[in-house]
This record gives structure tokens, sequence and C-alpha cells, in this order.
């Protein structure tokens, strides 16, 4: 996104810039939100969603 924005001159914090990147993307560059039980999370951690973000 502030890649995307600063190549556009634009604000990343505005939600006019975020929308058109998102609008952009296609979505096998989105993350599904919340990740299922067990999925990788989205902070990176290999342990899995349910144990990083419950410890």
């Amino acid at each position: 996104l502030i890649a995307f924005a600063e190549s556009n001159g634009a604000d990343p914090g505005d939600a006019g810039t975020r929308e058109r990147f998102v609008r952009r993307h296609p979505p096998e560059f989105t993350v599904e939100w919340p990740p299922g039980r067990n999925e990788p999370c989205w902070c990176g951690s290999v342990r899995g969603m349910t144990s990083s973000r419950t410890a």
C-alpha cells in the first residue's frame, strides 16, 4: 500500500487510496481474515493462528 501510494503521489492513510489499491490488486494478493483454525497466521508465525494469537 505504501509503495502504491508513493508511486501515485497519494496518502496511504486516505480511504480513497486504499480503495484504489484494493481494486488494482487481484484476489490472490489478498489475505482471508480471520485465518482458519491451524492455518498460517498473517503475522508469519509458524505455530498457526490459534497458537500465535492466544498465547
